[in-house]
């Protein structure tokens, strides 16, 4: 039985998307992979250079920015993965690189077994993360059309939500649970990934509809459930993302994308396995220089 299950979201730049799986290939990975239902794929592209891990192909959901496809796609993953049974579920990005040579990493959750690695954004950024599952959203890929339809779209996004307003709508009025968010990238073990997937539907009916959902709905089903929550690797709810081992600065609102000369900054970066965002189109060497230092 192979350990570890690495969960990837990719839409784009299967290029890099080839290098970050053959980072990946360890005896004692497997690597399930979402493709975003809009992209074209050639799977035996990405599959010709793997060698030890199995990797998967799941499903595909049409996924958009802000709304329930980003954790539809999650549960995907998920369900897949959770009938092999694995020490660890990794969920990452098409864009995020590993720092740690895969011996390293499983050393390290050999040594914190059972431990959960989830991000928590300070207490007082919560009030407005209420309004995310207070609402219906409609409308919520306004961000990625242009000219006259981004207008339409976004006019609905907004008049939507100004009349729930007006109407007092409240989807939390007999919510009991503490409402948490933080990055929706994750290192869980075994018993809260299938916990995850018993409470599918408990969790489709709370975050249907929601905006930016994916930001939510762990962290709050881990922070309301004391057996998960006593077990969280770092429990300072305070933004810090040595919570989940991933190195990820923010700039202008937006993830600042690493480039050539942030490579020794990163690879000696202690406690930190992964990185996040790389773009092969805006800086294609730090991504080879970093597949040649783990390759």
């Amino acid at each position: 039985m192979k350990k570890h299950a690495y969960l990837i979201m990719a839409h784009n730049n299967f290029e890099q998307l080839n290098k970050l799986l053959q980072l990946l290939d360890y005896e004692e990975n497997d690597i399930y992979v979402h493709i975003d239902k809009k992209s074209k794929l050639d799977k035996e592209h990405l599959l010709e250079h793997m060698k030890k891990s199995n990797v998967i192909f799941t499903d595909r959901v049409k996924v958009t920015w802000g709304s329930f496809s980003q954790i539809q796609a999650e549960l995907v993953l998920l369900k897949e993965s959770v009938k092999n049974n694995y020490e660890y579920y990794h969920l990452i990005s098409g864009f995020d690189m590993p720092l740690k040579k895969q011996q390293d990493i499983h050393e390290f959750f050999n040594k914190n077994i059972g431990k959960i690695f989830i991000h928590f954004r300070k207490d007082d950024d919560y009030e407005g993360i209420d309004e995310r599952i207070k609402y219906y959203y409609i409308a919520t890929d306004f961000r990625k059309k242009k000219g006259l339809e981004k207008v339409i779209k976004y006019a609905f996004f907004k008049s939507f939500l100004l009349l729930q307003k007006l109407f007092r709508v409240n989807r939390l009025k007999n919510n009991t649970d503490i409402i948490k968010s933080g990055a929706n990238w994750f290192s869980i073990p075994n018993d809260l990934a299938k916990y995850i997937v018993e409470n599918e539907e408990r969790i489709v009916k709370k975050y249907k509809r929601t905006f930016c959902g994916d930001e939510v709905f762990l962290q709050t089903l881990v922070y309301n459930n004391n057996e998960f929550k006593d077990r969280l690797y770092y429990k300072g709810f305070d933004d810090n993302y040595i919570s989940i081992l991933r190195k990820i600065e923010w700039k202008d609102k937006k993830p600042y994308v690493w480039k050539e000369k942030d490579f020794e900054y990163l690879i000696n970066l202690d406690n930190f396995f992964f990185a996040r965002k790389f773009n092969e189109k805006l800086d294609n060497k730090i991504i080879d220089k970093i597949y040649e230092y783990l390759k």
